[in-house]
């Protein structure tokens, strides 16, 4: 952390002297990951960016006191933070944030400190953002520090779970690995204290290859799809003609049977994709989601392929006003969302079409436009953007070679 010199004090011994204390220069940083690459920030300008600009508009939060409060699982760098400072910034609104990461790499630790400096330092961050020090799954636990530390904000208008493995990778039930319980809880979190005219976004990022999915948690997610197709002819005709599949095919996916990789993944997006909604629509107040069409793809564990699912749901609940059966008090006004089934039927429909990323960037001049964007983005992390720019293209020209020699 960069240390401000100060001033020499000679008020009472003059032969005391206070040393002055040169500043601390950050080096650039060199060293990138997986998430560093372009198309993930393609996904922070074309989905999350974009999602947060269209919620602040519909909430009508430019230029009021209330800032846009924001859940998610930040690295050491706070990129995801960073951009959602950028659009609060253009839209006049504030920003309060609460990250968990929980990482023994003191390297880590020392750069989430700088980094949580700068990040306060900026415009509009509001004085209780804080970086919690511990995993998502201490929200499984109502006595933890973790979790009096979320739920003490208000709600929230975005949560993003960003993983870098898949969310099936644990066993059900497992507190320590899975972030099922946690989730759970960040659902019924925002059912029972969101505003009923307040919406607010579910972004989900997860693995979707079924080498990462445990297989009794892979089991359970086809279950949730399983019982609507079975109990609902909609959900069965949307399955059949989005996803060009049927009950025996998804039996067999259930059981891990899997021939298709592409529709194992399309299949493992509804499936995941009803489990929220399941949950949200369990009690009163029920709640129900939508896809957002900036949901998206792209391939990490096998070229050309969907195993990376970028899923954005817009979530609603319903408060229902109390009624008065005698007649005598005015009928309050009341919400009305979809059916769970119609709801589940459109949720479907909509994952055939999710955007490959991978396939946009494949346009040589897309792809030098987003390196460049990423590169100035980086910058502001502290990286060094020419050496972003090499790495990003020997990444691409890797990827491409890799492709060749799959395809051959």
């Amino acid at each position: 952390m960069e240390t401000e010199p100060q001033e020499g004090s000679m008020d009472y011994v003059d032969s005391l002297v206070q040393p002055t204390i040169t500043p601390l220069e950050l080096t650039r940083k060199d060293s990138f990951s997986q998430w560093h690459k372009p198309r993930k920030h393609w996904v922070r300008r074309n989905q999350w960016q974009a999602e947060a600009l269209d919620l602040i508009i519909s909430l009508g939060l430019t230029g009021d006191a209330r800032p846009l409060s924001y859940l998610s699982l930040p690295g050491p760098d706070l990129l995801d933070v960073r951009s959602m400072q950028q659009v609060c910034a253009i839209s006049n609104v504030g920003l309060r944030f609460v990250g968990f990461m929980n990482s023994q790499k003191p390297a880590d630790v020392t750069e989430l400190n700088i980094s949580l400096d700068e990040v306060m330092r900026l415009e509009g961050i509001h004085p209780t953002s804080t970086v919690i020090p511990d995993s998502i799954q201490s929200l499984a636990d109502p006595k933890s520090v973790g979790y009096a530390q979320a739920m003490s904000a208000a709600s929230f208008d975005i949560v993003n779970i960003d993983l870098c493995n898949s969310i099936g990778n644990a066993p059900p039930l497992n507190e320590q690995e899975g972030c099922y319980e946690a989730i759970r809880q960040i659902l019924d979190f925002q059912r029972r204290r969101r505003p009923a005219d307040q919406p607010w976004v579910f972004f989900l990022t997860t693995r979707a290859n079924h080498g990462t999915i445990n297989a009794n948690a892979r089991e359970r997610f086809f279950d949730c799809l399983l019982r609507n197709v079975h109990d609902h002819a909609d959900v069965e005709l949307a399955v059949s003609e989005a996803l060009n599949l049927d009950q025996a095919r998804l039996l067999a996916f259930r059981s891990g049977s899997i021939e298709n990789d592409t529709a194992f993944e399309n299949a493992f997006a509804a499936a995941v994709s009803k489990w929220l909604l399941q949950m949200l629509g369990s009690s009163p107040p029920i709640g129900t989601i939508k896809l957002l069409p900036s949901s998206c793809a792209y391939s990490v564990h096998k070229p050309g392929s969907r195993d990376m699912l970028s899923l954005g749901f817009m979530c609603q609940t319903i408060h229902a006003p109390v009624h008065d059966a005698a007649g005598l008090a005015a009928p309050g006004v009341k919400t009305v969302l979809p059916s769970e089934p119609k709801a589940a039927a459109d949720i479907i429909r909509l994952v055939p079409n999710l955007t490959h990323v991978d396939e946009i960037l494949a346009d040589p001049e897309k792809f030098e436009a987003m390196v460049s964007d990423t590169a100035e983005f980086m910058r502001s992390a502290r990286f060094d953007a020419a050496k972003y720019v090499e790495w990003a293209r020997k990444d691409r020209q890797k990827t491409a070679s890799s492709t060749t020699v799959t395809a051959a």
